[in-house]
């Protein structure tokens, strides 16, 4: 019955367009968590590539905003 093929076909191109979907929305979740974990690695990289001192005695004033006057 041509009725029935027509609507297994529909039925199968909505499923398919479901699925579709479903696999974009995954693959924007990964992209985020891949962006997320690469910033995080490179704001790492860059920590450790500033100059702490030699036991990294310095490490705690990371990120940290003083002022220092200087009295001659």
């Amino acid at each position: 019955n041509v009725c029935f093929f027509v609507f297994v076909l529909v039925i199968s191109c909505f499923c398919f367009v479901l699925a579709a979907e479903k696999a974009a929305a995954d693959l924007k979740k990964v992209e985020d968590a891949y962006e997320t974990v690469y910033m995080e690695i490179r704001d790492l990289r860059e920590k450790l590539s500033i100059d702490y001192g030699s036991e990294r005695e310095f490490l705690f004033l990371h990120n940290q905003c003083f002022q220092l006057k200087v009295h001659e």
